[in-house]
């Protein structure tokens, strides 16, 4: 990782307000290295750089301080190169953690990530897909995934009562369109809106509480 570009994250992660150390800063670094060097094989991200922390890990980041209000396990949806799941696993390091990816060339690639990083005993991955899972999980969250109507159903399968969902998205004027599509008998919506440092876009994280009725 260019010394550059690690001192942008490090100052990144001080405008969100997080006390991590040296320790976790590290495992970040690990991780991002990982993601540069089998990019340009895997396509794992279009970003590299100082761009890749900005989109990807400060961004993943930014929505620490709303999941960490929900206790339990956290499984990420379509986890592709770890994101949000293995950054959320670095920052709360007392959170077990499940990797939900069915591409199998993808898998190979968290496997290695998870092993240079250090998480294999408290991040998994399960090679399957969502609709073959057959248990719930506390808290999940996805971002750059299907849109919100497509993945209701296996949603529902995959939530019981006072579960989460946290959706990563974009501007929250579409994120309302999206949810005028969708049937939310068993979920109660909000928006919260993310403060990307260093990101001159609009972010916001769609949380869907699954209600005592489901």
């Amino acid at each position: 990782m260019r010394t550059e570009d690690k001192a942008l994250m490090t100052r990144g992660i001080k405008a969100l307000g997080f006390d991590m150390d040296d320790f976790q800063i590290g495992r970040l670094e690990s991780f991002l290295d990982e993601i540069e060097k089998w990019n340009p094989a895997y396509g794992l991200v279009k970003a590299q750089g100082s761009e890749l922390v900005i989109k990807h890990v400060l961004d993943c980041l930014a929505a620490v301080p709303f999941i960490q209000k929900h206790e339990g396990e956290i499984a990420d949806l379509g986890s592709g190169a770890g994101l949000p799941g293995i950054v959320l696993a670095i920052a709360m390091p007392d959170r077990k953690v499940f990797l939900i990816e069915r591409m199998q060339r993808r898998v190979g690639f968290l496997r290695n990530a998870l092993a240079v990083t250090g998480l294999v005993d408290r991040v998994s991955i399960i090679d399957r897909d969502i609709k073959e899972i057959g248990r719930t999980f506390s808290n999940i969250t996805f971002r750059a995934f299907h849109p919100l109507s497509d993945i209701m159903g296996p949603l529902c399968r995959l939530t019981s009562e006072g579960s989460a969902v946290f959706a990563y998205k974009g501007d929250p004027l579409a994120v309302k369109a999206e949810l005028e599509q969708c049937s939310l008998d068993l979920f109660k919506a909000r928006i919260e809106l993310l403060k990307v440092p260093f990101l001159d876009a609009s972010r916001c994280l769609l949380i869907l509480d699954r209600n005592e009725l489901g």
